[in-house]
């Protein structure tokens, strides 16, 4: 039971730097792109003769410079897409956090760890569900706010199924039901004493 609430512990710290790296990260993400945002209205041009840009699943060759003011739809979906990327991070670092604190205290199957591991099944289901939709959005504001006509520019889209939220979701739904078994043998046993 010492390992395991040293174990605990030590996944504790890491998880609570974690978070304020993440926090922190996303932080100075969104204050890059607000200085983008400033930055763009006085009309610098932000790519040369030839680039290749990637823009949440398009790769977007530009022949030529675009007027930069196009980009700003651009980076008001990105800070939009970083501001629900750090959001279910932290939350999802909180959660984890939660099911370690009774694990801390030498108590893995308190009533709390099962509900907190369906949580993050939930959340993992969620993400893996609204990513795709997420990209195909970013596309489409892509393509109707790059003003691509009379550029000879060549989209090429990505469409990819990643299945391996779902696995991961079953994992932690199967884990919830195992602790909740275990709480119960652990109520059981707390009764017979």
């Amino acid at each position: 039971m010492e390992k395991l609430t040293k174990t605990a512990k030590v996944l504790d710290v890491i998880a609570r730097v974690l978070f304020w790296v993440i926090l922190a990260s996303g932080v100075v993400a969104l204050i890059a792109i607000a200085a983008g945002l400033f930055g763009l209205t006085r009309k610098y041009e932000l790519f040369s003769v030839g680039t290749s840009v990637h823009v949440s699943g398009l790769w977007i060759d530009l022949p030529e410079p675009m007027d930069s003011g196009s980009y700003v739809p651009l980076l008001i979906l990105g800070a939009v897409m970083l501001v629900l990327m750090v959001g279910l991070s932290l939350y999802g670092i909180r959660v984890v956090r939660s099911i370690l604190s009774p694990m801390q205290e030498g108590k893995p199957f308190e009533h709390s760890v099962s509900g907190d591991l369906k949580k993050l099944g939930w959340l993992s289901l969620a993400v893996g569900v609204a990513q795709p939709i997420i990209q195909s959005i970013a596309q489409k504001i892509a393509l109707r706010s790059l003003p691509l006509e009379g550029y000879g520019v060549e989209v090429m889209q990505e469409h990819v199924f990643d299945a391996t939220y779902l696995i991961i979701a079953l994992a932690l739904f199967l884990f919830s039901y195992i602790f909740r078994y275990g709480e119960e043998l652990q109520r059981q046993a707390d009764e017979t004493l």
